[in-house]
């Protein structure tokens, strides 16, 4: 018995969104959300990074993005940054 295995591609992929820190604006998380997404469709962004399989968990080969900031010294550095997305996308 030949077992069938799942092989996500970007056709077939969808956007998984996690529940926020209990301490972040929920308004202003969809809006980033949304800011984003728009952005990437009016850029005809593609999206680079493989989807994850079934149980497949980020990390290792398929973890190839930017880690996000671990402090908020740092995510303010990064949304100040000229050309940041952040500032694109909020000003």
């Amino acid at each position: 018995q030949q077992e069938t295995v799942y092989s996500p591609d970007a056709k077939s992929s969808r956007l998984e969104v996690r529940v926020g820190g209990a301490d972040a604006n929920p308004h202003l998380v969809l809006a980033a959300i949304l800011a984003l997404g728009y952005r990437g469709i009016q850029n005809k962004m593609e999206i680079t990074l493989p989807p994850l399989g079934k149980g497949e968990e980020v990390g290792g080969e398929a973890d190839q993005g930017l880690r996000l900031a671990k402090s908020l010294k740092d995510a303010t550095a990064r949304f100040m940054k000229k050309g940041s997305v952040a500032r694109e996308v909020f000003g």
